[in-house]
């Protein structure tokens, strides 16, 4: 009969996660060690208590013989996550359970590495991104069985579940011409200015949704040289203002349709540098779903063809930097905030045809200027 207890494994070091401890002395294996995620040590006892109750009930160490789904359940249970985490991983095992019923795949020691090859492979719709989120899921699920119940795999049997890398395709953009015409069908001025951080700055649209004041402008009301924004995984980064957004920031706050009450603007920039530009268009669900519906009446956007979305700000943004050729693919990749020169490389290099057929213009009227010179 397996023990279980609790500790906080990195107590010295000042971290005050909470462990599982899985001893099983008959095995003859070292103790196993489950991260709780929790910091509280009610939260870590309820967890033991919850082990306790399912091998009194016969859930815990039959093995192969272990219903999948009951494994399933028995994996929320022990693992605490975050209700988006938890409602990722749910919409992920739905997936799972219907193939396992349709193949008649009931327990764990159905399991087998051909199996979930061949489930992986059922997964054609998915995309190769989405594809490896999931398989990272079930690994992560079927290692803890291996650990909870030990059934009789000699080793996990999604980890040899490769999944197949796709191409990038090329992303539409529009250009710096078309960029133009939607702002000036835009008629909204908070909405034309948001556009103009994406297509002008190159920010995504959550980074542009949670600017405030004091993200643009100096404590003397004028516009920054540079943007504080809050990028991925919290990163603060801060990009060059140029002169077409810092032009389209000035028009819209010396608009006196948004503040009628403010006509000294350094004054209300006073009492509000901490509050947001752009409270009524933040990143959630509900909002972000009426931003992109009045995204998409713009008049002018059926006539250039392509995915209608705000992210294609961003594409275009650094597409046109690349069909510039005003700087070094490193200069456009640090513009962009990418780590890796061949993100930039690989997503957002759109080359129009014309732009080709330009380049070797160029390349040719230049040698021809060149063999003039020397002669």
């Amino acid at each position: 009969m397996k023990k279980f207890s609790v500790v906080q494994r990195h107590k010295s070091r000042g971290i005050k996660t909470w462990y599982g401890r899985i001893y099983d002395k008959d095995s003859g294996r070292p103790p196993q060690y489950v991260s709780l995620g929790v910091d509280k040590k009610k939260d870590a006892l309820a967890w033991r208590d919850r082990m306790v109750a399912d091998q009194l009930n016969g859930n815990v160490g039959k093995g192969d013989s272990v219903l999948v789904s009951n494994a399933i359940e028995s994996f929320f249970r022990t693992n605490d996550m975050s209700d988006l985490t938890e409602r990722n991983y749910r919409s992920a095992f739905i997936v799972l359970e219907e193939w396992f019923r349709e193949k008649g795949i009931n327990v764990l020691g159905d399991i087998t590495n051909i199996v979930a090859s061949d489930f992986v492979s059922s997964l054609d719709s998915w995309k190769a991104s989405t594809k490896r989120k999931r398989v990272t899921i079930y690994r992560s699920w079927a290692k803890w069985c291996m650990e909870m119940y030990e059934p009789r795999w000699k080793k996990n049997p999604f980890v040899a579940v490769k999944v197949k890398g796709e191409k990038s395709k090329p992303r539409d953009f529009w250009t710096i011409e078309q960029v133009e015409a939607i702002l000036a069908a835009e008629e909204n001025p908070l909405l034309r200015l948001m556009y103009a951080f994406m297509a002008f700055a190159g920010l995504r649209f959550a980074e542009a949704a949670s600017l405030t004041y004091a993200d643009v402008f100096e404590d003397d009301g004028n516009v920054k040289r540079k943007l504080r924004i809050l990028g991925k995984g919290g990163k603060v980064a801060f990009v060059p203002i140029c002169t077409r957004l810092k032009e389209q920031i000035s028009s819209t706050f010396q608009n006196p349709q948004i503040y009628p009450k403010h006509p000294n603007f350094s004054q209300f920039l006073g009492t509000a540098k901490s509050l947001k530009i752009f409270p009524q268009y933040q990143y959630n669900c509900s909002q972000n779903r009426s931003l992109k519906a009045l995204f998409r009446r713009n008049s002018i956007l059926a006539s250039f063809g392509g995915e209608v979305h705000l992210h294609r700000f961003r594409h275009s943004f650094i597409s046109n930097l690349i069909r510039a050729n005003c700087c070094s693919i490193r200069c456009v990749a640090d513009l962009a905030r990418h780590e890796n020169v061949n993100i930039t490389l690989n997503t957002y290099s759109h080359l129009l045809p014309s732009d080709k057929e330009e380049a070797l213009e160029i390349f040719t009227r230049k040698d021809t200027q060149d063999k003039q010179g020397g002669s």
